[in-house]
C-alpha cells in the first residue's frame, strides 16, 4: 500500500483531513517533528468550541479537551513505567519519553512535576490556541489553580484523606477569577478570611463543617453560594459581617444542614418581620419573599431576608 503523503498534500485538503482527528490524534503527530508541529497548529480550526481541561488524580497529572470533563489528550507522571515501550519526544525545549497505557498515553518531562506540567500546557497552549478553563485538583496542588491568571469556566477541588490547608487557599486564590467553583474538600480550619478572587457561583458539597470563616470569605467573593453541610456554624458572625458592607457581591446563598451550631443567629441585631409578600428577579430567576420572614437592613439601604427552617436556610439580599 502506497503510503499518505500528509504533510505535502494541499492546505485546504489537510485542513479537512486534520478536522477529522481527535485531539490525542493531533498532539501525538504534533510529536513527530517541527515540521509536524506548525502542519498540526495551522491546519486546524481554532473556532472549534471546546475547552482544555487540567485534572490530577490517581497520581498523574492531566490534561483534556472537552467540556466540563473531557476526553483525556495525555497524562504525565514524574517517572516512567520502564515495563512499557518508551518512545523518545522532545516537549518545547526539553526531552522526554512517552509510552501507551490501558487510558491511554503517558508523558515524563522531568522530576519537578510543577515545570513539567506547565511546560506540557504550555505546549498544548501553542499547539491548540486553547488556555485552560477547567481545574480539577485537591488538596496539596492548588497551585494547578494559579498556573494561569486567565479567566477560568469551573475549578472543582476534589475531597481527598488530606485536608485543605488555609495558607495554600490563600496563596491559590488570590486574584482568582471564576465563574464555578465547586469546594468538596474539608479545610483544617479558618483562622480568618481568605480571598477567594471573584468567583459568580460556589457550591459546597458533602461537607462535615461549614465555618463561619469559610462562609464570610466565599460571601466576599462571589454572587451565589449552594451548600451542604452536617454543622453550620456561627451565622449570627456571618450577619454582622454582611452589616459591615464587606459582602458587595453577595446576593443569594442556599445551605442545608443537619445541625446549627449557634441557633441564635438574629442575637443583637435588629430584625423586621416581612408583612406582605415580595417578589424580586436575580439572573433571569424570580424569587419569592413570604410574610413571616425575617429581614435586616443596612446601612446602604440594602435588605437581608432570613428564611430558616429545620434543616434548610436561604439568604437573599435585595
Amino acid at each position: 500500500m502506497t503510503p499518505l503523503l500528509l504533510l505535502q498534500l494541499p492546505h485546504v485538503v489537510t485542513r479537512e483531513i486534520m478536522n477529522q482527528f481527535e485531539l490525542k490524534e493531533r498532539f501525538l503527530l504534533s510529536l513527530c517533528s517541527p515540521r509536524a508541529f506548525r502542519f498540526v497548529r495551522y491546519n486546524q480550526r481554532r473556532s472549534e468550541k471546546w475547552k482544555l481541561c487540567l485534572k490530577y488524580e490517581d497520581k498523574k497529572w492531566i490534561v483534556c479537551g472537552g467540556q466540563l470533563t473531557g476526553k483525556r489528550i495525555v497524562s504525565m507522571r514524574n517517572y516512567a513505567n520502564h515495563q512499557k515501550k518508551l518512545e523518545p519526544i522532545r516537549i518545547g525545549s526539553r526531552e522526554g519519553v512517552i509510552y501507551p497505557t490501558s487510558k491511554g498515553f503517558e508523558v515524563v518531562i522531568g522530576k519537578n512535576e510543577r515545570t513539567a506540567f506547565k511546560l506540557l500546557v504550555d505546549y498544548m497552549w501553542f499547539l491548540f490556541y486553547k488556555l485552560p478553563t477547567v481545574i480539577h485538583t485537591s488538596p496539596g496542588n492548588l497551585w494547578m489553580v494559579r498556573m494561569y491568571r486567565s479567566p477560568l469556566d469551573q475549578i472543582h477541588i476534589h475531597s481527598t484523606n488530606h485536608p485543605l490547608n488555609w495558607e495554600e487557599i490563600k496563596k491559590a486564590f488570590e486574584g482568582c477569577q471564576a465563574t464555578v467553583l465547586r469546594l468538596d474538600a474539608e479545610p483544617e480550619g479558618f483562622p480568618e478570611p481568605v480571598d477567594f478572587g471573584s468567583i459568580k457561583g460556589i457550591f459546597v458539597e458533602r461537607r462535615k463543617i461549614l465555618f463561619t470563616m469559610e462562609l464570610i470569605s466565599l460571601a466576599r467573593s462571589c454572587q451565589v453560594i449552594h451548600a451542604t453541610t452536617v454543622q453550620l456554624m456561627d451565622l449570627n458572625l456571618f450577619i454582622k459581617e454582611w452589616m459591615q458592607g464587606n459582602m458587595k457581591q453577595f446576593r443569594f446563598m442556599v445551605v442545608h444542614f443537619e445541625k446549627m451550631v449557634f441557633p441564635r443567629i438574629f442575637e443583637d441585631l435588629q430584625v423586621f418581620v416581612v408583612t406582605k409578600p415580595m417578589k424580586f428577579v436575580f439572573n433571569g430567576r424570580v424569587f419569592k419573599i413570604k410574610p413571616g420572614m425575617r429581614i435586616i437592613r443596612r446601612r446602604d439601604g440594602k435588605v437581608l431576608v432570613v428564611e430558616l427552617t429545620e434543616r434548610r436556610l436561604v439568604v437573599t439580599v435585595i
